[in-house]
């Protein structure tokens, strides 16, 4: 892994880095990239070409300026003191496909921080997860599925829908961590991330920002209400499971 590191960090404000967060730019390459983020005087803790090169721009120790504003899980302030950053070229935001050279060192890099971290999957999320009303990185083409299968991040199984007895599209958004500012906006940074094929099919445009890219409410089509009520009982399963593990540390007087 090669270093760059910029200067443009500061002391983390949290005694916790729980969350991982995937954006995507519009560069191509590493240095046109890291150009625009000198530029802007913005940073994160690694970059990821095209050609699946890593480069390492921040120490996870510190706090990368990346995230802004936003929310997840019911974190509001500060995310970039309690996450993890990593950008990923991509040329229109995550609406070109990922080179496999690059899926693959994402998920190896996202693997080594997982192991370092201890991320829960639940918190390995997009940037338009965590800020849908300013954001649409990585886009709809980030394989979150095949992350998954891998080892990153959560994906479901549409059969879980019928455990759920609720269509409040609100209420389940919620429960898997996206915050409610704009419930539009958060319908569709949700189908970019798990229903992609969805996604193109209500309207949703490439490059379209944030909300309101499509002729309907995601909420009011079938697909989208399974969709999101399969994601929410994988997310459910994946906390419970979560605590179960903790609990032994905790009680033990563990971290």
């Amino acid at each position: 892994m090669r270093e760059l590191l910029l200067p443009y960090y500061n002391e983390r404000r949290k005694k916790y880095v729980d969350t991982l967060i995937i954006h995507a730019a519009a560069q191509t390459t590493v240095s046109d990239l890291v150009g625009v983020l000198v530029k802007r005087e913005l940073s994160a803790h690694y970059v990821i070409g095209m050609d699946g090169e890593v480069v390492r721009l921040v120490p996870d120790e510190f706090r990368a300026w990346h995230a802004g504003a936003g929310e997840w899980n019911g974190e509001k302030q500060d995310i970039n003191s309690n996450s993890i950053g990593i950008e990923l070229c991509n040329g229109l935001f995550g609406e070109m496909e990922y080179p496999e050279k690059q899926v693959a060192a994402l998920t190896d890099l996202c693997l080594h921080l997982i192991d370092k971290h201890n991320f829960a999957p639940t918190q390995i999320i997009g940037h338009s997860d965590m800020a849908p009303t300013r954001k649409i990185d990585p886009g709809s083409k980030l394989p979150w599925e095949k992350l998954a299968r891998h080892g990153v991040g959560v994906w479901y199984d549409m059969a879980d829908a019928k455990k759920v007895r609720t269509a409040d599209m609100a209420k389940l958004l919620a429960s898997i961590g996206y915050g409610l500012e704009n419930p539009e906006a958060a319908e569709w940074a949700f189908c970019r991330h798990f229903n992609p094929d969805l996604y193109y099919a209500l309207g949703g445009k490439k490059g379209a920002n944030c909300g309101a890219v499509g002729s309907v409410r995601p909420r009011d089509n079938v697909e989208f209400v399974r969709t999101v009520q399969a994601v929410a009982v994988r997310f459910a399963k994946e906390r419970s499971e979560r605590r179960a593990e903790m609990l032994p540390e905790i009680v033990c007087g563990g971290r």
